[in-house]
């Protein structure tokens, strides 16, 4: 069975890290906080979850994050605007997906909260580069549960035999292997793209 999809995760692969991004420790310092406890308390929790499931709003996180920190329940109004200000459009990327089109679907699939895709339109123009976006948040599985590549694969109207998937988690890449599909573990520009490339001239 011929390759008819490419698809990439976002954070980590199509938005990186900014190495000089210090907004959480001024923000931190600004509310009184410890340095550290905005990320611990936002991320990796089971209300992090519940938003990457679709169970509650990014609103409703950022309150019960308040509320944990002890601070006015709109203490973290604009904060998820300093997150965003932290990453980098992976530009070199994105172009070379987009230059697989129309020869090849090409989607993202992410693990996010419930503005994620009107965050990704409005500051990254990700649907410029892409012929689909499925978020965790809307499917209501995240990976690497099997359940959210499915569903996300339905919806793309592909087989698991018909994909290439980068991800920069070894445990998403593992799980979308184990169902067929052609994983890739992103770890620089270079080697993804030749990976890809790899592949598709199989």
């Amino acid at each position: 069975m011929s390759i008819t999809t490419v698809i990439s995760d976002i954070m980590g692969v199509l938005l990186l890290k900014d190495p000089d991004w210090q907004e959480d420790v001024r923000w931190e310092k600004r509310l009184g906080l410890p340095q550290g406890s905005l990320s611990a308390t936002l991320f990796g929790t089971a209300a992090d979850q519940a938003a990457i499931l679709g169970h509650i709003s990014q609103s409703e996180l950022l309150e019960r994050a308040c509320q944990t920190l002890g601070l006015a329940p709109d203490a973290l109004n604009g904060y998820e605007e300093a997150l965003w200000a932290g990453r980098v459009f992976n530009l070199e990327l994105a172009r070379f997906l987009r230059c697989l089109r129309p020869r090849y679907k090409i989607a993202i699939w992410s693990n996010a909260w419930s503005e994620a895709r009107r965050d990704f339109r409005r500051l990254f123009q990700l649907h410029t580069f892409v012929d689909h976006q499925i978020f965790s948040t809307e499917v209501r599985f995240a990976k690497p549960d099997e359940r959210f590549y499915w569903r996300a694969l339905a919806r793309l109207g592909a087989q698991p035999e018909e994909v290439v998937f980068l991800d920069d988690r070894l445990e998403n890449v593992e799980a979308a292997r184990r169902l067929g599909m052609q994983a890739i573990l992103f770890e620089k520009n270079e080697q993804a793209i030749d990976a890809v490339r790899c592949v598709l001239r199989r």
